[in-house]
């Protein structure tokens, strides 16, 4: 009741941005007044989901993309811990933030080593609470940031090109297709589209790839030397 009284006479002013749908998270406590307290201190910035023991909170993880978890070390049915390391088998992905009334070292080095991302204790302030889970909402986006940017350069070092767009996945698709062809193949395009990017990528998906790729400006070339250019000649 006091968290409760306490959040509706606060206002944040710093409220997360640039995300168009609110983040989901979900809080497995078997108290009942304080999941009403959790969700009204977070439902002007959080989808707040709550679970009263550690099978439905896993439940509702498997039915519902989450983006965080507050779990409670103590459960009535299933112990925080190992409710951790299920979640972490479900989804080793979303950010687990360990809630407990009793400090206990053994079972803060247990959890931060099962993949918890922080490790809260009762009582706590309301800035507090919102403050980590803002700053874990940082972290997961930075990760994904990083992920994105491992997979693109990951594309650059094997297409030569730039582009993630659903257009260029299919191209990246006809490329790994054809190159392992001994086809002959032509590439349409307007001067500047990128042909010769296309031409390298498939070159370096082929196998020839160790030998080497010579690209020729036929379009420079007079039609009367275009021959001796390519196959050479003998006087």
């Amino acid at each position: 009741r006091g968290l409760v009284a306490a959040r509706r006479g606060w206002r944040g002013s710093k409220m997360l941005a640039a995300i168009d749908v609110l983040p989901r998270i979900l809080i497995i406590d078997d108290d009942k007044s304080l999941l009403e307290s959790y969700t009204v201190l977070l439902e002007d910035e959080f989808q707040v989901s709550t679970a009263e023991s550690g099978e439905r909170g896993l439940e509702l993880l498997r039915h519902e993309d989450l983006h965080l978890i507050l779990l409670d070390v103590r459960l009535p049915d299933i112990s925080g811990i190992e409710v951790l390391r299920r979640i972490k088998e479900l989804d080793e992905n979303v950010d687990v933030i360990m809630i407990t009334a009793v400090k206990d070292v053994r079972v803060a080095v247990e959890a931060i080593k099962l993949g918890a991302y922080d490790y809260l204790e009762k009582p706590f302030e309301i800035d507090e609470i919102l403050a980590l889970l803002r700053r874990t909402l940082e972290h997961q986006t930075l990760l994904r940031e990083v992920l994105y940017l491992r997979d693109l350069r990951a594309e650059v070092d094997r297409y030569f090109i730039v582009g993630r767009s659903p257009k260029m996945r299919l191209i990246y698709d006809l490329i790994t297709r054809v190159a392992d062809t001994n086809a002959t193949v032509l590439i349409n395009g307007e001067s500047g589209v990128g042909k010769e990017l296309i031409a390298r990528a498939i070159h370096q998906q082929s196998q020839r790839r160790l030998n080497p790729f010579v690209a020729v400006n036929c379009a420079a070339i007079s039609e009367h030397l275009v021959e001796s250019e390519l196959f050479g000649h003998e006087r």
